[in-house]
């Protein structure tokens, strides 16, 4: 005997048995709690199509197949690098902006687009977009700005992140620009800390290094010789997408 309910108007309705109930839903194509429960957590949450069916390891850097720009272009940056007018880098404390050199110690310049540098921010721009799609599918506003680094003897920064609060919670991904060729000078590897797995970036000259900006990474000491590299980062409309 199914049970009566009463509706708004106190009108009395009789429920249909259990096994309607189980034959509408199977009708209708409806799904029990308990399949609802059972269902794959990528069915419930993801609803674009085009996603992948196993997402890469968002926790790695991706270094271009070939390098980006040749040696005779890597000679320009630097001598365009050179003419600007550079100071000692700092780093963020709290709100505030401060010379650390324990933290980092190395002098830095920074590079706007206009009609010199116009090339060099399109080549960048065109290894990031394929970086992206290979691995992060972030939403990236166009790179607006690049910092040339000349690490001399005894140059480096220590472990750290790149995104952070202000305006860099917007940063999504930071990438750097091998300018000097390995054998001119010795130290100064670029490295990534994923748990207790390091690795170190391509020292190729030419080669474009993307990571994402919340990943831990650093850059060694210099031993000898000057390591120049161009870097930067990308930012998104809006954090955590």
């Amino acid at each position: 005997m199914s049970s009566p309910c009463t509706t708004g108007i106190d009108a009395k309705v009789s429920l249909p048995s259990p096994k309607l109930r189980r034959g509408l839903r199977l009708t209708l194509g409806g799904e029990s709690p308990k399949e609802q429960r059972t269902r794959a957590p990528a069915d419930l949450l993801c609803s674009d199509a085009t996603a992948p069916q196993t997402w890469p390891d968002p926790y790695h850097h991706e270094t271009s197949p070939k390098p980006v720009f040749t040696a005779g272009e890597c000679s320009e940056i630097v001598r365009v690098g050179m003419a600007l007018s550079r100071s000692p880098a700092s780093v963020k404390a709290g709100t505030a902006t401060r010379r650390r050199r324990w933290v980092r110690n190395a002098s830095v310049a920074e590079m706007a687009r206009d009609e010199r540098t116009d090339w060099i921010f399109a080549k960048i721009m065109a290894g990031i977009d394929a970086a992206n799609s290979a691995r992060w599918h972030y939403e990236l506003l166009p790179v607006g700005r690049l910092q040339f680094i000349e690490y001399g003897s005894g140059g480096h920064y220590i472990w750290h992140v790149d995104v952070g609060p202000g305006v860099n919670i917007t940063r999504k991904l930071s990438f750097s620009v091998q300018l000097s060729a390995p054998g001119t000078y010795w130290g100064g590897k670029l490295q990534f800390l994923n748990g207790y797995s390091r690795r170190t970036a391509s020292k190729e000259l030419g080669s474009l290094t993307v990571f994402p900006s919340f990943m831990l990474h650093r850059v060694k000491p210099v031993l000898r010789g000057t390591r120049y590299s161009l870097v930067g980062w990308v930012h998104g409309a809006r954090p955590l997408r």
